[in-house]
C-alpha cells in the first residue's frame, strides 16, 4: 500500500513538471516572465551627447543653456574632416540630444558639422577622439556660441588676394591650401598683411605662399602643406587637421619640417597642477584632451608637443595633448617618438601609441 502511494505521488510530480515546461518560454527560467527580443533600435548607442548653446563660452553646459536641434554629429571613419555617406551619423533632436550606433572597431574622431554664424567653444575644437568598441557609451557634448571667437571666427576675414603661389623656398616659405572645412592663418609679426585688425587670424581661401613661422588653425578643417626638401626644388607635402600649429623649418635639418602644436590660452588652467594633483589628472582621461593634431604625410615631418616629438618619413598619426602628457597614436607606418622629459626615443608602429608623461 505504501509503495502504491509513493508511485502516485511520483506521477503527480511528473505531471506538474510537464505543465510548468509548457508555461515557461524556451530559454527562460521557471517563475520569471519571458523577456521580449531586443530590437536593433534598442541597442545601446556607441556615441551620444548634446549640442547646446554655450552662452558664456566656458565649454560646459550650464543651467538655462538650451540644446540646439538640427545639428549633424558623425564619426569620421576616413579621417578627412568631411562628412561621408558611410560615416555613422545622427541629427540632434529638439532638445539637442543625439545617439549614434553602428560604429566599426577602430580609433576615430567624433565630429560636429559646423554651421555658419557660430563657433565651437571646446578647447580642442568640436571633436572627440575615441576607440571603439568602448567599454561604455562615448559621451561627446559640443558647445556653440554666436559670439565670434578671435581664434576661430566662423567665416573669418579672408587673407588679401595674391598671385598664384610659387614653389616653396627651402627654410623660408611653404605653400598651403584648404583640403576641407575652415583654415585660418596667422602670419609672423612684421609680415605685410599679417592679420586683420583685432583678430590675429585670417581665413585661407586659396593656395598661398606663406613664410616659415606662420601659425595655422585647422580645428575646423584640414590644410595641405608643401615644403621644400632642398635648394634643388624637391618638395614634400602632408595634410594636417584638428589642431593649431606653427610651421618651422631649419635649413640645417636636411629638409625636416617641424610643426609645433599650440595650446589654447585657457587650456593650461583646464588641467590639475603637477605634484599632488598628478593622480587626479590621470582620472580625467579620456576627457582631458586639450589639443590635437591629425597628420597624413609623405616626406620628412615632425610634430612637437609639450613632452614629446614625433618624426616620420611618410605615415598617418595623431599628436594628442592631454593633462597627463603628450600621446602619439600611429594609424599607418611608424613614428620615431622622442620623449623630451625622459630623454629616450621610442619607435611606435601602426596600431600602437606612446604617452610621454611630464
Amino acid at each position: 500500500m505504501r509503495l502504491r502511494k509513493t508511485f502516485i505521488l511520483l506521477l503527480l510530480a511528473a505531471a506538474f513538471a510537464a505543465a510548468a515546461a509548457v508555461l515557461v518560454a524556451p530559454g527562460a527560467q521557471a517563475g520569471s516572465a519571458s523577456a521580449p527580443a531586443a530590437h536593433a533600435s534598442q541597442a545601446a548607442p556607441e556615441v551620444s551627447g548634446t549640442v547646446f548653446a554655450d552662452d558664456n563660452t566656458n565649454g560646459a553646459r550650464d543651467a538655462g543653456e538650451p540644446g540646439l536641434p538640427g545639428w549633424t554629429v558623425f564619426v569620421d571613419l576616413h579621417g578627412t574632416g568631411v562628412l561621408a555617406a558611410d560615416d555613422p551619423q545622427a541629427v540632434t533632436a529638439s532638445d539637442g540630444s543625439y545617439a549614434i550606433t553602428g560604429v566599426p572597431a577602430g580609433t576615430y574622431l567624433v565630429r560636429l558639422v559646423q554651421q555658419s554664424g557660430v563657433s565651437c567653444t571646446q578647447l580642442s575644437g568640436c571633436l572627440v577622439m575615441a576607440t571603439f568598441p568602448a567599454s561604455q557609451t562615448v559621451v561627446a557634448d559640443f558647445g556653440e556660441t554666436r559670439q565670434a571667437s578671435p581664434s576661430l571666427p566662423p567665416t573669418g576675414s579672408p587673407l588679401p588676394p595674391g598671385s598664384p603661389p610659387g614653389p616653396p623656398v627651402f627654410g623660408k616659405t611653404f605653400t598651403s591650401g584648404v583640403v576641407s572645412g575652415i583654415v585660418l592663418v596667422k602670419l609672423p609679426a612684421g609680415t605685410k598683411a599679417a592679420a586683420v585688425k583685432g583678430t590675429g587670424f585670417v581665413r585661407l581661401t586659396e593656395p598661398r605662399s606663406l613664410p616659415v613661422g606662420t601659425i595655422l588653425d585647422t580645428t575646423a578643417g584640414t590644410a595641405r602643406i608643401t615644403t621644400a626638401v632642398n635648394t634643388a626644388g624637391q618638395t614634400q607635402s602632408g595634410d594636417f587637421g584638428a589642431g593649431v600649429f606653427k610651421v618651422l623649418q631649419d635649413r640645417r635639418q636636411k629638409g625636416l619640417t617641424q610643426l609645433n602644436l599650440m595650446l589654447a590660452a585657457k587650456a593650461a588652467s583646464a588641467c590639475p597642477r603637477l605634484g599632488k594633483a598628478r593622480t587626479a589628472a590621470k582620472k580625467l582621461l579620456p576627457g582631458s584632451v586639450i589639443a590635437l593634431l591629425h597628420a597624413n604625410v609623405k616626406g620628412r615631418f615632425r610634430t612637437r608637443g609639450r613632452y614629446s616629438s614625433g618624426t616620420v618619413r611618410g605615415t598617418m598619426w595623431d599628436t594628442v595633448e592631454r593633462c597627463d602628457g603628450t600621446l602619439t597614436r600611429v594609424s599607418r607606418g611608424a613614428v620615431s617618438v622622442q620623449d623630451l622629459r625622459h630623454r629616450r626615443t621610442v619607435l611606435v608602429r601602426a596600431g600602437r601609441s606612446y604617452l610621454a608623461r611630464p
